[in-house]
């Protein structure tokens, strides 16, 4: 995903939907390889130029992530084991967040919240 302007400085990723299998820690196999994260079965990742974004899986529809935007274009990956039990579906709205937009987020927020009230879910 590249930016459409030198001014984009952020790309926040909404969440529309998002399903794939749930996090898992009980996982057959070694540490180094499979014992490091717990999207075991499923993976979304992204490339940033601030901190490194988390691996998602599970369900995060309704939710959303700020990454940093890269100037070589960001890369958004979804990968699944032949053994997961879930059919993963997702619609992912991008938006690309100006330097200069007032309601940008600081640097490095993964999610960034501005109401007055309302709940935080993690």
């Amino acid at each position: 995903m590249c930016k459409i302007n030198s001014d984009i400085r952020q790309i926040r990723l909404g969440f529309d939907e998002f399903v794939t299998a749930q996090p898992n820690t009980d996982y057959p196999g070694d540490d180094e390889n499979n014992g490091r994260t717990q999207c075991q079965e499923a993976q979304f990742t992204a490339t940033s130029d601030g901190p490194t974004p988390p691996v998602l899986c599970g369900t995060n529809s309704a939710h959303h992530m700020i990454i940093e935007a890269r100037d070589d274009c960001n890369q958004l990956t979804f990968s699944w084991t032949s053994s997961s039990t879930t059919t993963p579906s997702w619609n992912i709205h991008i938006m690309q967040i100006a330097c200069t937009a007032q309601w940008k987020p600081p640097d490095g927020c993964t999610q960034y919240f501005i109401g007055l009230t309302g709940y935080i879910k993690s």
